[in-house]
Parts: C-alpha cells; structure tokens; sequence
C-alpha cells in the first residue's frame, strides 16, 4: 500500500514537472516578459517573473537610497538658509570690499566726466560773449567748442555712469543689510557711500520728512511666515510681486515688490519708483492703503502696507 502510494505521487510530481517544460507559444506576445526565442516553456515564464520581481526590487532599493540622499541635501540647505537670514555668516567680505572699491572708482570717473562738461560750458559762455565782437575766428571756435560739447554729452549719456552707480550702492546695501549689519549705523562712511543715490533720486520731502524711507532694511532678515499672494504678471496688468508677512514685533503687513529696471534705464526707474510711491503716500483717504515703508534692495523696491 506504502509502495502504491509513493508511486502515485512520484506520478504526479512528474506530471507537475513535465507541465513546466510544456511549451507557451501565446506567453511569448506579452512585452512584461520579453524572451529572444519565440516559444517559452512555463518553467521559463516562472525564471522571467522571478527575474523581473528581483530587478524591481534593487530599483525600489536604489530609489529608496536617493530619496535619503536628497533629504539630507535638504536639511543642509535649509540650515544654511537659516544661518543667512540670521545674518550670522560673513560670506565672501572680500566681495564686499571689491564693491566698495568699484563703487569709488565709478563716482570718479562721474566727477571727472562732469568736470570736463563744465569745463567746455564755461568754454562756450566765454566764447558766446566775445561774440559781441564778431569775427570769422571767433564763428569757427564757437562751432567747434558747441560741437565737442555735443559730443561730450552724448557720450555721458551712453556711459550711463547714475545708473552703474544706482546698481553698484544698492547690490552694497543689500549685502550689507543681509551680513554686515554692523556696517549701517548713521554715520558710518559705509551709509553715506551706499545711501547717497538715494537722497539723490528720492523727491525731497514727502518719504523721507515722514519717516517712511528705510535705510539697510531686508525683507529676507526682517518679515518671517511669508506667503506669496501673487505673483507679477503683464497679462493682468499686475507689476509687482505681493506677499503677506509679519515683522519682526508680530505685526502682519503686506509687502510689494517691484523690478526697478535694467543696466540701460535703472535710474530713471528708481526715480520713477520713489516718485510714484511718494504720490501714494501723500494720499490720505479712508478707502487707500497707506504706504508705511520703502526700501531698495538691489535692483528690486519694496514698498510695505498694513494687512487688512
């Protein structure tokens, strides 16, 4: 009985194992389990899937390990974000002081570009007058001084030295602003050099009489829980970027931010910008936010009303 018994299922295995060698022509079409040969036997089909589970695991794994990878990047990048919102890394002083020299450079080179235009106006007044007496000598000279002039004035205007010297004092405030705060007490040789363009674009009275220009303020360092509310768009006329915030007593506020303008036009647009914003904030009326704050950081302004 024991011998019929282990000879049926010896049987049977048999059967079982001569199923897997049974040939699957139909098994081959499907692209999951790709075989070179164009029939597969059903032990070969079980090899594929066995194959296919090991590769998808070794994936995950792989996934699983630059998932790690990148959140650790995270958390590092995160903390180094922290540190410079605090303020609390000097990076690069050099760049600093490369800014400081270029910035003296630049205002030189003005000085000595309208030195020599006054120098060829006085030319011309002078000569202007001793065209009471006319001569031929006198007609030449006066063409030829009104011609440089021309020509020296055209070349200032391509030169463009406010607006390298805009650019220049507010990239200097900015980064002074965001790691070397120590820099920004009144008085300072540092705020006078970087605070000048400003008084210089900024319409007297108005912003600075009331309080409202800042000076060495950082939307970065100075608001937390920022949200963005909107973002500029010229399709729907909006020219700024606008975020809600809180500064640094809690209070909530919004702020816009405006892009002042390019190598080509920057002072026009910082004057521009001040202009339009002491215009706001000259207008007193119930249903118009009040302009509380304005700033320059870079090529960017700011402009800061109360969250309603």
């Amino acid at each position: 009985r024991n011998l019929q018994k282990t000879v049926r299922e010896e049987q049977v295995l048999v059967e079982e194992m001569n199923q897997l060698e049974d040939e699957f022509a139909d098994s081959c079409s499907f692209d999951l389990f790709p075989l070179d040969q164009s029939v597969c036997t059903g032990k070969q089909v079980i090899e594929q899937v066995i194959s296919a589970g090991w590769e998808v695991g070794r994936k995950v794994r792989r996934v699983s390990s630059v998932q790690l990878v990148l959140r650790a990047e995270l958390e590092k990048a995160g903390a180094v974000a922290r540190e410079l919102r605090a303020g609390a890394s000097l990076v690069h002083p050099e760049k600093l002081q490369a800014g400081r020299v270029k910035l003296k450079g630049l205002l030189e080179t003005q000085r000595e570009e309208r030195r020599q235009i006054r120098m060829k106006d006085l030319d011309l007044m002078r000569t202007q007058v001793e065209m009471e007496v006319p001569s031929e000598e006198l007609k030449e000279k006066l063409e030829r001084i009104e011609s440089e002039l021309r020509v020296m004035k055209e070349k200032a205007a391509e030169n463009d030295y406010p607006a390298a010297i805009a650019r220049e004092r507010a990239c200097l405030l900015s980064l002074a602003s965001l790691h070397f705060p120590e820099l920004l007490w009144e008085g300072s040789d540092f705020l006078r050099l970087v605070r000048q363009d400003l008084r210089d674009v900024v319409p007297r009275g108005g912003l600075v009489s009331a309080g409202v220009l800042m000076h060495g303020r950082s939307f970065a360092r100075d608001y937390r829980n920022i949200r963005v509310l909107s973002e500029s768009s010229p399709q729907t006329g909006s020219l700024a970027r606008v975020c809600s915030c809180e500064d640094l007593q809690g209070r909530k506020a919004v702020v816009k931010r405006y892009q002042l303008g390019t190598a080509t036009h920057g002072t026009a647009a910082v004057r521009h910008f001040y202009r339009q914003v002491g215009m706001l904030h000259e207008l007193q009326h119930p249903h118009l936010v009040p302009v509380v704050a304005v700033w320059q950081e870079g090529e960017y302004g700011f402009v800061q009303m109360p969250f309603y």
